[in-house]
């Protein structure tokens, strides 16, 4: 064989042998991070894939088995949901991931009742499940900013014997508060509705009264203050447009709080909102208002005085306010007064003779748009529902966990192709000078 064909036959068998070496470092990089998810590198905007130390505390703790099934109408579950549940399944040797293609098999969909059989993932443990749809699951910006959330707490939900429940007042004329119910909803409570001229309160973590039209009778009330003594917790939102409730508010006064039949307005240009009546409230420094975003939008309303604090067992903490330039309106006609009014308080009350009860009440002079599904940072105000749930409650059963950033385009590399990418560049780099040493090595006999 001449000197010209044996060079050839080299340089041929190097650049085979370098495209097989990369082809293995691929498939077994592949076959690594396909094992264990968690070996990929999340570089996403809003860490998509990043798993948080309390969603891993709740599944090692896991003693029974839970599913999280996807099911999906004709298809499979994109890459980026899979990568998630697989991080979930490699972290809790008690998780265990599947996928239902509910076009072909519609029978296995039946037995979780009405969900959404094109797009849901079931969380399943025992006889207990929770089905949440992709719309929640990806979220408003597609993004899945509050997927860990809802998996984390639907697998303390399966796996929990307790139930929380939110008991939403009817028959005098109350609005829907549409954020409310869906944090409520969000942390897996039971949202059902009572007529208290009917029904006794029962079950019952968090009474919601939303706006009512009609005042409340003293029977109702007394049926109120009987849940209140024993443990209960009341949102009570008001709306001025509702007229004055003589009956609830006389009620209120007992938490130390006056209903003011006036309305304030706010006078400083910084803190009123131009798109209508709203204006932003000063929030208060204190641990109800600390996860609070500032940029609540409030609307009209009403004044609430504090009657008295830190007697009769009750302690009253103020939640929201105006500026200091605010006035308010008696009728059309304004005060003139200007002060930093209450617009908003949490009013807690010690229960005599059991250790360590309390009761809460908190009261807010409107709705607070929570009548209205949110559709940007201002409309909903969903920080303070989460907030004031949160502060009324102890959440043993519910985790807390930061909601994924959404401000910028996602970019994501796992570790797969970053092990690939340096690979290629290196292997390029070792084959160029290695080719080129026995080129010059051959060439020098030529």
């Amino acid at each position: 064989m001449n000197k010209k064909r044996h060079f050839g036959l080299n340089a041929t068998l190097i650049t085979i042998l370098f495209i097989v070496a990369v082809i293995l470092v691929n498939m077994i990089a592949g076959m690594i991070t396909e094992k264990f998810p968690s070996v990929n590198i999340d570089l996403s905007e809003n860490g998509q894939f990043k798993i948080s130390k309390a969603t891993k505390e709740v599944v090692k703790n896991i003693k029974e088995e839970v599913k999280l099934i996807t099911v999906i109408y004709g298809e499979e579950p994109d890459s980026y949901l899979k990568e998630l549940l697989d991080r979930y399944e490699e972290i809790g040797g008690n998780i265990k991931f599947s996928h239902i293609d509910s076009a072909k098999n519609p029978t296995a969909v039946q037995k979780y009742g009405n969900i959404n059989a094109y797009d849901s993932l079931i969380v399943e443990s025992k006889d207990k499940y929770k089905a949440i749809d992709f719309g929640e699951l990806y979220g408003n910006m597609g993004r899945m900013e509050n997927a860990e959330s809802l998996i984390t707490n639907a697998i303390v939900f399966v796996t929990s014997e307790k139930e929380r429940n939110i008991l939403t007042t009817t028959g005098h004329g109350e609005k829907d508060l549409l954020t409310v119910n869906e944090i409520a909803m969000r942390k897996y409570f039971n949202v059902s509705s009572i007529d208290l001229r009917q029904n006794k309160i029962e079950n019952c973590d968090i009474l919601v009264i939303g706006a009512p039209r009609n005042d409340f009778t003293q029977q109702e009330l007394a049926a109120i203050e009987e849940y209140m003594a024993n443990g209960g917790n009341i949102q009570l939102y008001i709306d001025p447009t509702s007229g004055y409730l003589t009956n609830l508010f006389e009620y209120i006064k007992e938490w130390g709080v006056e209903v003011k039949n006036e309305t304030v307005k706010e006078n400083d240009s910084n803190y009123i909102y131009a798109a209508g009546n709203g204006f932003l409230p000063v929030l208060e420094e204190n641990d109800i208002t600390k996860e609070m975003n500032k940029n609540i939008l409030y609307n009209q309303a009403y004044r609430l005085d504090i009657l008295f604090n830190k007697i009769n067992n009750i302690t009253i903490t103020p939640v929201l306010k105006t500026t200091e330039n605010a006035t308010t309106l008696i009728g059309d006609s304004d005060s003139g007064e200007k002060s930093a009014y209450n617009i908003a308080l949490m009013s807690v009350r010690d229960l005599e003779n059991k250790e360590s009860e309390i009761s809460k009440m908190f009261i807010s002079g409107t709705t607070l748009f929570m009548d209205k599904k949110y559709t940007d940072q201002y409309v909903g105000n969903e920080s303070v529902a989460n907030s004031i749930m949160q502060n009324m409650l102890s959440f043993e059963d519910y985790v807390e966990i930061e909601t994924k950033k959404t401000e910028a385009e996602a970019l994501n590399m796992t570790l797969t192709q970053v092990i690939f990418v340096l690979v290629v560049i290196l292997m390029l780099a070792i084959g160029i000078i290695v080719y080129g040493i026995v080129v010059w090595s051959k060439r020098r006999y030529l």
